[in-house]
Parts: structure tokens; C-alpha cells; sequence
């Protein structure tokens, strides 16, 4: 496995749109760090979602489907995404890997 994190959004049974979908990360090899989750594709204001995690920490939300921004504290750095695709995304050194199944 690669360093970093790797993400899998699962969507649940029913996959309409107003579905919710699950975003797993599981934090490896990249100590200890602070995650920031925006709804869209902005970092303005303030996170939908904030949270620390640990070495090893693997952690899922229920969020609802649409575009999301990842940023961390760990590097000056941010990527866009959408909870309903397929696609692998470069985050500074590291992959993070979306999945909708």
C-alpha cells in the first residue's frame, strides 16, 4: 500500500441522487493530522466536517452525494472531488483513491 491515505466513498442501496453516501479514510504512514472537509469546490469558510487523525485511524462519514473539498494541515495543498465517482486524485505526494460501488 501506498503511503498515505486511501478513501473509499461506498454509496448505499439506493443511488439516487439524495442518497447518502460513505467516505472511509483510513490514515497510513503520515503521523498525525488534521483533515478539512468543504462542501463544493472552495476552502473558504468554515469545514463541513473537521477531524484529527492518528497513524492507523480509520474513520467513516456519512455525507451527502456532490462535490467535496479535501484539504490538510499537513501541506499547503487541496483537491476537489465527487462522492459518486471512480477516480484516483493526486493530493501533494499522495493518492487518495474514490470509490462508488
Amino acid at each position: 500500500m501506498e503511503r498515505g491515505w486511501v478513501w473509499d466513498a461506498i454509496g448505499l442501496e439506493n443511488k439516487n441522487d439524495d442518497s447518502p453516501g460513505e467516505l472511509r479514510i483510513e490514515m497510513k504512514d503520515w503521523g498525525t493530522n488534521s483533515i478539512f472537509i468543504f462542501k463544493g469546490a472552495t476552502t473558504g469558510g468554515d469545514p463541513l466536517i473537521s477531524i484529527t487523525l492518528n497513524e492507523g485511524d480509520i474513520r467513516t462519514i456519512e455525507l451527502e452525494r456532490g462535490e467535496y473539498t479535501i484539504n490538510s494541515d499537513a501541506c499547503n495543498c487541496s483537491e476537489v472531488f465527487e462522492l459518486k465517482s471512480c477516480k484516483e486524485i493526486k493530493v501533494w505526494n499522495y493518492t487518495i483513491s474514490i470509490y462508488d460501488c
